[in-house]
């Protein structure tokens, strides 16, 4: 009876310490399985008119800077669309944040259509704090639905946007 209590406790240590070094002991198939393939860059293929709208005040400088980059780094052309503007009924005062459902849905009056037969994908790029109501989370960073997004820059540190030098302030 004591070797099996004394195998028994053995065990437990040994599942013990291997939890604690690599996690659960079902996810030790990850560390052995082979890593997945990338795609080529060649074989990507997209359907779609990407356009980025600014909302709040979101600096059309910095729309500018991310339409360049994507152009030049996948040749994705980006279109900029006119400011939107933030309405009432997406501003949540109990929470003071905007809603990202609500700012999606305003969004969504003012893309045009397509003109080929591809789809239209507007990316909302606000500078207010937003949460999305369906979810019990503080804030959000984005939300993506229906073929739309809003991302919020309001909780975003410098180091999310290599495009934006820190101030010195924040640099210190």
């Amino acid at each position: 009876m004591f070797i099996i209590e004394l195998m028994y406790w053995l065990w437990q240590i040994i599942l013990l310490v291997i939890t604690l070094c690599v996690g659960e002991v079902s996810n030790l198939y990850c560390l052995i399985k082979p890593p997945p393939e990338s795609a080529r860059i060649e074989e990507l293929r997209g359907a779609g008119e990407v356009v980025f709208i600014p909302a709040g005040h979101f600096p059309i400088a910095t729309l500018e800077t991310y339409a360049q980059f994507f152009q030049e780094t996948y040749d994705l052309p980006i279109t900029l669309l006119p400011p939107l503007h933030l309405p009432l009924q997406a501003f949540d005062p109990n929470r003071s944040q905007y809603i990202a459902e609500e700012i999606l849905a305003e969004a969504k009056g003012q893309v045009p259509h397509s003109r080929s037969n591809t789809p239209v994908i507007p990316v909302v790029f606000t500078d207010q704090d937003m949460y999305i109501q369906k979810y019990n989370w503080q804030y959000a960073f984005s939300l993506r639905e229906n073929g739309m997004a809003v991302v919020s820059s309001a909780r975003m540190g410098y180091s999310f946007n290599p495009f934006q030098q820190a101030d010195q302030e924040t640099q210190e």
